[in-house]
């Protein structure tokens, strides 16, 4: 029986896996939409990592129930508790979660990447508009439009 589960917990893990890798390739592009400063490639590709960290999410709690009900059949609290030779494929799981670790690592580690670069972005264009908004007081303090009449007094 725990045999049948961890191969299902493999088989979950598999599809994360999967779709974890399709993240990094979208962090990937989303850099580069940042450097070109390309903000609907940008859009695009934020909504479709959406979609796929709901779908990791999904696997997850898929996971998280597999591993529940592992851990209650066993009487243990984690995967190191377990003894491969009596569960084979426990091996396996171990691997494919180490990828995923990593792949989690890389992908946080560019998004770090990415988000300190559009933060950079952000202030220039702050201090752009500050300049602008300063450039928008002088003019319109040397355009003023007076509305009462005034007298020149012209005394020769």
């Amino acid at each position: 029986m725990s045999e049948d589960i961890v191969k299902q917990m493999i088989e979950i893990s598999n599809e994360k896996l999967v779709l974890l890798n399709k993240l990094l390739e979208l962090t990937k592009l989303q850099k580069t939409s940042i450097n070109n400063s390309d903000m609907d490639k940008l859009d695009n590709l934020l909504n479709q990592k959406d979609e796929l960290i709901k779908s990791i999410d999904d696997l997850d709690i898929k996971f998280l129930t597999c591993f529940s009900t592992l851990k209650s059949k066993n009487n243990v609290d984690n995967l190191d508790e377990l003894d491969s030779k009596d569960i084979p494929s426990l091996k396996k799981l171990k691997e494919i979660v180490g990828e995923i670790t990593s792949t989690l690592m890389a992908i946080s580690m560019l998004d770090k990447e990415n988000t300190k670069v559009i933060k950079e972005e952000l202030e220039e264009i702050k201090a752009s508009l500050k300049t602008v908004k300063n450039g928008q007081r002088a003019y319109s303090g040397y355009n003023k439009v007076l509305n009462k009449n005034i007298m020149i007094d012209e005394k020769k």
